[in-house]
């Protein structure tokens, strides 16, 4: 059964990232408990910073949806898609204006202190504006590939859903930022595009 809910619905909370200077706030939209893997929304203040290098012990993907995220000499601006595998070396990250960003971790987010990339860390970062990309044919509907990485895909819906989920697909609409998870074979919710689609077979 489809787990969708509106922005009204969501229960943000004060949250303490490794390292950060002040709380960010959270909705934490969904988590594995076998798995722990993970989807919120994060809204960082103005002036939030990390001073600390280090590292996660596993991928995230998000995409910025206002504002602006610094963060090891590249800057995220609304629109950006980012795929920062596990072990990449993160330094300088800072919000000067705040942001809002959508993300996933692919498992229980570890944070290590360190100066160089971790020990699991291969070259897979991802960084793109999907305004940028042209439209294609996917199992959810027409729209961008931002990634195609083993069992997961991430696309930018910008034509209309599928009618059934080709797997378990989770949903975020941009415009309204309603969020849904929808099993293999379940009928899609419909939502406002672009709609930010991650997909993962078992």
């Amino acid at each position: 059964m489809t787990d969708a809910r509106q922005p009204a619905d969501y229960s943000w909370r004060d949250y303490e990232i490794p390292g950060g200077n002040v709380p960010v706030s959270l909705v934490r939209l969904a988590v594995d408990r076998d798995t722990f893997v993970s989807q919120s929304l994060v809204r960082f203040p103005p002036g939030w910073a990390r001073r600390d290098s280090g590292w996660y012990t596993v991928d995230e993907e998000f995409l910025v949806l206002e504002g602006e995220l610094h963060m090891s000499g590249t800057t995220y601006r609304s629109g950006d898609y980012a795929l920062i595998p596990a072990g990449y070396l993160r330094f300088a990250s800072t919000t000067p204006e705040g942001c809002l960003v959508l993300a996933w971790f692919g498992g229980k987010a570890e944070w290590s202190m360190g100066t160089r990339h971790g020990p699991r860390y291969a070259d897979r970062l991802v960084h793109v504006r999907w305004e940028g990309l042209p439209d294609e044919r996917g199992p959810a509907g027409t729209g961008r590939q931002l990634r195609q990485e083993g069992n997961l895909s991430s696309w930018i819906i910008t034509g209309e859903l599928a009618i059934e989920a080709p797997v378990a697909t989770d949903l975020f609409s941009i415009p309204d930022h309603t969020w849904a998870q929808t099993p293999a074979g379940d009928v899609l919710p419909v939502m406002s595009s672009p709609i930010f689609a991650r997909l993962h077979t078992p």
